[in-house]
């Protein structure tokens, strides 16, 4: 095997690796939005139950307030009507029945009064909350079988090269 053919056969290798490693974070970014929903459910829930803001106010501070957020999140700090279109916009950014769930629950945020909102974030929080329990450990192994096979895509793909 020439030098060229060994550093070929290695770049090869690489990109299947990367290719794997990228659909592996790609499906923890999925993970991650619906933990950092939950994460924005509770400190609202939290918000309500001290203090008594408008819907804007709320999000705004969230937006702020958290950690790692995705963009759609991040939009919070534009208001509800940005949110809104931000999900609509990035519709693979978590699963399609939690983004519905946080979509309903935005548009609806402000149209109860204070018992009735914490409430349905109460619904929300619990309802997210399940949904990490049961996404961690699957976007664990999806990420760990992506890896996985995009080295092993990258090595059969050197063996049929060669």
């Amino acid at each position: 095997m020439s030098a060229a053919e060994f550093l070929g056969s290695g770049l090869v290798i690489f990109f299947g690796a990367a290719a794997g490693r990228i659909y592996g974070e790609r499906i923890m970014d999925s993970f991650r939005a619906v933990a950092s929903a939950a994460d924005m459910l509770e400190r609202a829930l939290l918000m309500l139950e001290y203090e008594q803001p408008t819907v804007e106010e709320m999000l705004s501070r969230l937006a702020v307030t958290s950690g790692y957020l995705p963009e759609f999140l991040r939009s919070a700090a534009y208001g509800r009507q940005a949110v809104l279109e931000s999900l609509g916009e990035n519709r693979d950014v978590m699963p399609e029945p939690d983004r519905q769930r946080l979509e309903t629950l935005v548009r609806e945020l402000g149209s109860a009064d204070k018992q009735a909102e914490q409430q349905r974030i109460s619904a929300a929080l619990c309802y997210f909350r399940e949904r990490v329990k049961i996404l961690r450990p699957r976007a664990e192994t999806g990420r760990k079988l992506s890896r996985s096979l995009g080295l092993l895509g990258g090595i059969f793909a050197v063996v049929l090269l060669v």
